[in-house]
């Protein structure tokens, strides 16, 4: 008897411990766009599993995208983004330049079928969030593993979100992380398409380096 209720007690307390340790996010509000609101930034995310073959891992890739919502040219980061336009950028661990790469995902998308199940969700920003994002990027062009493109990119998104639409940022941030919240947004998207046509490329010494990808 004693024996059976000292393993219903550690059955009792292991589920306990269980169900705390799950991950619930609570769930996050978009704030409609305001009159003073001159652009988008969309948070794409994708887990990876797609990519995964033959026990070789694929941890998935998290990245913006900012689009111009004015009648007025803006500027991201010493890049002219027009009208209606878009430019998407994340972190990337590439020896030419280890930070902040500009417009790799949309060719990857549309060349490879990459980032297949991807998601994502949208809000606004206006003059002063556009001006916050542009002193984060120009201190934060670096790439290491803890800081890695879902890291970056929720400090990134984090800076303009309200308050119901900030993630909180993990020691160990993931891309499956930022899935499983923006699909607590009351306002999501599944695959996405990206409305980009620029080149790809990276900033050094305040100018746009373009790169010449390889198709193959």
């Amino acid at each position: 008897m004693l024996i059976k209720r000292c393993l219903c007690l550690i059955s009792l307390l292991f589920n306990i411990s269980f169900i705390s340790c799950q991950n619930y996010e609570s769930i996050h509000q978009v704030v409609p766009k305001k009159n003073n609101d001159i652009a988008s930034i969309t948070l794409y995310s994708y887990d990876g599993k797609s990519e995964s073959k033959y026990f070789i891992p694929s941890y998935g890739h998290t990245f913006l995208e900012i689009t111009n919502l004015s009648n007025e040219e803006i500027i991201l980061y010493y890049q002219i983004i027009q009208p209606q336009e878009s430019i998407v950028f994340s972190w990337w661990a590439i020896d030419v330049h280890m930070g902040i790469w500009f417009n790799i995902e949309p060719y990857y998308i549309y060349y490879y079928n990459r980032y297949d199940t991807r998601y994502s969700t949208t809000i606004y920003m206006n003059h002063d969030d556009l001006d916050m994002v542009n002193i984060y990027l120009q201190t934060n062009d670096k790439y290491d593993p803890l800081n890695n493109c879902s890291k970056m990119a929720l400090k990134c998104w984090n800076l303009v979100a309200e308050k119901s639409e900030k993630i909180d940022i993990l020691f160990l941030t993931t891309p499956t992380y930022v899935v499983r919240n923006i699909k607590t947004f009351d306002s999501f998207s599944y695959i996405k398409s990206l409305n980009n046509k620029g080149s790809i490329g990276f900033v050094d010494n305040q100018v746009f380096n373009e790169y010449k990808m390889e198709i193959k």
